[in-house]
């Protein structure tokens, strides 16, 4: 997910500025070098209140989508791969995610739980989440100045949709698009790596709500409950019959069928500080 990411940041389409315009003084990108030009637009991005993120790309040969806002170090949208949708949530440096089975394979959660997870509002510990990390600003600031190919020597001046704009090229035929007004935020990226992929980076400003969703689970509680759920039928199954000669050897078997409970219960081990009353 973070190499996604890069392949799509490293590439993005334009729109609303959120703040700036035409018919503003330049902001000066354009005596610039490139390099210095590329910094100071990480330096903006980095320090924007809030962005929508969307794009397209690449991961390999499956097709790639990203539609994310950011706003104070939250963040939601979904990752589409192919025909896999995956909804994320981060808030507090906590990651949620939502998807079907398929989804959730293709975020490398363990096959045995995707029965289980799918459509569930899922809580990652930070293990679990540690491919999803890219999605904020400071990474996404960081990936716009990374890239092996070299810098073009020359800032070009022209204009987005009607505003005006800087470009940065790179010897791929990778540009970037930064405002020539206002912060030096950047508008559109597009790749020409191996992987191309072209991120529209807009309304920035925008006052955006992000909260964590009220119904979640863990991937550790639903292994729990699902462990928990199949030992009860189990141990239930004997009595559910519909007689029951209660012989000596009928006694015992029941008495060694509950016994196993104890046995089970310790196997399967304590649930979640949460699920514990």
């Amino acid at each position: 997910m973070v190499a996604l990411v890069a392949v799509l940041v490293t590439g993005c389409s334009s729109g609303d500025r959120g703040e700036g315009g035409s018919g503003t003084a330049s902001n000066g990108l354009e005596d610039l070098s490139a390099a210095q030009v590329l910094q100071d637009t990480a330096a903006a991005l980095e320090a924007a209140e809030s962005v929508h993120v969307s794009g397209t790309g690449a991961a390999g040969a499956t097709p790639a989508e990203i539609d994310l806002r950011i706003q104070d170090g939250a963040g939601h949208g979904t990752i589409t791969l192919e025909d896999a949708r995956v909804e994320i949530t981060r808030v507090d440096d906590v990651t949620y995610v939502k998807g079907d089975e398929d989804a959730l394979g293709a975020l490398g959660v363990q096959p045995d739980v995707h029965r289980l997870a799918a459509n569930r509002w899922l809580k990652l510990g930070p293990q679990e989440s540690s491919g999803l990390e890219g999605f904020s600003l400071d990474s996404f600031a960081l990936q716009l100045t990374t890239n092996e190919s070299q810098l073009e020597a020359e800032v070009e001046q022209t204009e987005l949709d009607g505003d005006p704009v800087v470009v940065i090229s790179r010897k791929d035929g990778s540009r970037l698009y930064v405002a020539n007004t206002g912060p030096a935020y950047p508008l559109r990226a597009e790749s020409q790596e191996a992987d191309p992929g072209r991120i529209d980076f807009s309304d920035y400003g925008a006052d955006v709500q992000i909260t964590a969703p009220p119904i979640f689970v863990e991937l550790g509680e639903l292994v729990w409950l699902d462990a928990v759920t199949r030992l009860h039928t189990r141990i239930d199954e004997p009595f559910m019959a519909s007689e029951i000669n209660l012989t000596k050897a009928m006694m015992v078997a029941l008495g060694s069928a509950l016994g196993e409970c104890s046995r089970e219960l310790a196997r399967i081990g304590s649930p979640t500080e949460r699920l514990q009353p």
